[in-house]
């Protein structure tokens, strides 16, 4: 696969406008540009891939590959699956034991994310699961069971207060459950995906070559370690770990500027 340059942009709030949640027609325009200069475009994102054909049917037109649930699942841009990090049935049954013996003061709502199918319970060779809860003190509480109990064998990202949900096909999900922990097998993100991706790639002088682009908790890892960029809108804690140089107001800005770079 011959390539100039490699962009690995984050889908919500990135593609998809903060405050517009839709794609604009300026990022979708800029990303086929950078496609037609013969660079890659890879979305990483946390949503599986039937949320994401929801949102971008003809995901093919845009991306070269999706690294999705969390860096849990990659696909090629012909639906083709390069990589699955599965939970075994032990590690599950585990887990909801473990969940079903916390004394929880709210109620709680969990889906679990397959690369192809989403349930609204967890399941054995599930790639992620995420549990949606309506206080705080029960999402830190779970939060603390998977740090103390499932120590290299899962790991969670807690994301508190968080209000509005992307995906219209989780409706039955009640809206006093803001507070959500997304939780992956051990070792799991967008930084160890892409790593895997590019090997397979054989992409090598990564420096010059991957550029990437976040906002969220999830990105901090891959934007910290390849060449990042985040947007003004980033939570805080992310703004404050970004060069001012390196904070843009929209995707397709970064992409024209890099394109400029490139001519």
């Amino acid at each position: 696969m011959n390539f100039s340059k490699i962009l690995v942009s984050d889908f919500d709030y990135t593609i998809m406008e903060h405050g517009n949640p839709q794609m604009t027609a300026e990022n979708l325009q800029a990303i086929k540009r950078w496609r037609e200069k013969g660079n890659l475009f890879i979305i990483a994102s946390g949503r599986s891939f039937p949320s994401i054909k929801l949102e971008l049917p003809n995901f093919a037109e845009y991306a070269d590959f999706l690294i999705l649930n969390d860096g849990a699942t990659i696909i090629s841009s012909n639906g083709t699956k390069v990589h699955s990090d599965r939970m075994n049935e032990k590690l599950v049954e585990s887990f909801k034991d473990a969940l079903l013996a916390q004394s929880l003061r709210g109620k709680y709502a969990i889906i679990s994310y397959y690369g192809d199918r989403e349930l609204n319970y967890i399941k054995p060779d599930c790639c992620k699961f995420r549990l949606w809860f309506k206080y705080l003190e029960d999402c830190r509480a779970v939060e603390a069971v998977i740090k103390n109990q499932f120590s290299r064998k899962l790991q969670s990202i807690l994301y508190p207060d968080v209000d509005g949900n992307h995906d219209t096909r989780l409706d039955w999900i009640s809206n006093d459950l803001l507070n959500t922990l997304e939780v992956n097998c051990y070792g799991t993100d967008k930084k160890a995906a892409l790593d895997r991706l590019l090997d397979t790639l054989r992409v090598h002088n990564l420096d010059n070559k991957v550029i990437t682009i976040g906002d969220d908790y999830n990105d901090l890892n891959m934007i910290e370690s390849y060449n990042g960029y985040t947007l003004e809108h980033a939570r805080p804690d992310v703004l404050k770990r970004i060069p001012s140089t390196h904070i843009i107001r929209h995707l397709s800005n970064l992409i024209t500027d890099q394109l400029k770079a490139l001519a």
